[in-house]
């Protein structure tokens, strides 16, 4: 049976997930209030569930909530799977396309 290879190119990567992957590994655990400030993307709270369940991103722990309001802040970190996405990502931004499969 053959297998059939695709070919990823610089437009196959998703920017958020890109960006959000990329601060995890370069800056360490943070919350998604901090990423939201640093990159100045709002969905990324809602991304970064999509991306715990994809096994990319990880919740370490609570943060206390100071205002008793709303559900307490979780600090976020990459997981192994999530590193090596970003440097699958990183490959295709540095190599301009590859194949894979």
């Amino acid at each position: 049976m053959q297998k059939f290879l695709k070919r990823y190119t610089v437009n196959d990567i998703p920017p958020t997930k890109f960006q959000v992957l990329n601060l995890l590994y370069e800056e360490g655990p943070m919350t998604s209030r901090e990423m939201i400030l640093k990159l100045g993307n709002p969905s990324v709270y809602v991304a970064l569930q999509r991306y715990e369940k994809e096994g990319l991103v990880k919740p370490i722990y609570k943060i206390k909530n100071p205002r008793k309001r709303g559900r307490p802040p979780y600090v976020w970190a990459i997981t192994e799977r999530g590193i090596d996405r970003l440097m699958f990502f990183r490959r295709v931004l540095e190599e301009g396309e590859v194949l894979y499969g």
